[in-house]
């Protein structure tokens, strides 16, 4: 039987088909808002290491993590070059390594249980790094902004996300993958701000790939959501496909 053949739950899914304390590799956009997503699902001790070839990202990664755990009421200890998150469920030990998932073959001796990239598949079926599981999800939909004060290119140029998205999944069972997904919503607000600023980024930066000629208003739009996000007033709302997939046997 497919294990895949699920079509709810695919976080609990993921979290049944990984070990008693599972090495999860994360990759992609706003690794530290994937941790706080998953660890309550999995809600038992684990091994969760950032990847990402930016040295300076990754440290970044750690300091947002340690500024959410104290938010949060959570104990974080910060031994050398790993950070413990002392959570009911267990420890959540976070590592990190700088390799570009892409073409470091480093990535396969770190045996990971699954792969989870948010923000899309960073890279192509055939050169995804030799793990049972890999995660990720990918925005099917132009996401929704409060306070509204959109534009009219704000679709267009979320379009190119939409279709990378289906080539995604039809390259991933075009390769013998086996690949079950849902949709979910993801509401974004204030205690989100590195999310939202990049996500307002992510759109500014799109239009004005399509869009040269609208480059001034791209630029004002793009000023005036960030300094709301920055000041707490910005609420993201988006509906993603979230994708689980496994490589064929053999």
């Amino acid at each position: 039987m497919n294990t895949l053949s699920l079509k709810h739950g695919l976080l609990a899914h993921l979290a049944r088909s990984t070990s008693r304390r599972p090495t999860l590799l994360f990759a992609g956009a706003d690794i530290a808002d994937l941790v706080w997503r998953i660890a309550p699902v999995f809600d038992r001790a684990m091994v969760v290491v950032l990847l990402d070839q930016d040295a300076d990202a990754l440290r970044a990664a750690f300091e947002q993590l340690a500024d959410d755990a104290e938010q949060r009421g959570i104990v974080a200890t910060w031994p050398g070059k790993v950070l413990l998150l002392h959570l009911p469920s267990g420890a959540l030990r976070i590592e990190a390594a700088a390799l570009d998932v892409i073409t470091d073959n480093a990535v396969r001796r770190l045996r990971g249980e699954a792969l989870v990239s948010a923000g899309g598949l960073p890279m192509d079926a055939r050169d995804l790094p030799h793990v049972p599981l890999v995660m990720f999800d990918l925005p099917i939909a132009a996401p929704t902004i409060w306070p509204p004060l959109s534009a009219p290119w704000l679709r267009l140029a979320w379009r190119g996300d939409v279709d990378r998205t289906r080539r995604a999944v039809r390259a991933l069972r075009a390769a013998g993958w086996s690949v079950a997904s849902e949709t979910q919503t993801v509401r974004q607000t204030r205690r989100d701000r590195p999310a939202l600023i990049y996500a307002i980024d992510r759109v500014a930066d799109g239009a004005q790939d399509l869009l040269a000629r609208s480059a001034s208003a791209i630029a004002h739009w793009r000023q005036r959501r960030v300094a709301a996000a920055r000041n707490g007033r910005l609420i993201l709302q988006w509906r993603i496909l979230l994708v689980l997939a496994a490589p064929p046997l053999g």
